[in-house]
């Protein structure tokens, strides 16, 4: 079973949750590349439920 932040790696979804600054833009710069290479492989699956994941839990 994979964890409900999935595709996010676990210490993304800690790292956009955290008071600090810096931790939460690296967070926001790994997504950045994950979607990058979602893209580059045509995976508009991934992408729809990272943005799901991201929706549902941080905004």
């Amino acid at each position: 079973m994979e964890p409900p932040y999935a595709p996010l790696s676990e210490s993304c979804a800690k790292a956009l949750g955290d008071k600090v600054y810096e931790k939460r833009k690296l967070a926001s710069q790994e997504i950045e590349k994950m979607v990058t290479e979602f893209n580059h492989k045509n995976n508009s699956g991934q992408i729809r439920k990272l943005i799901e994941v991201l929706s549902n839990d941080y905004a």
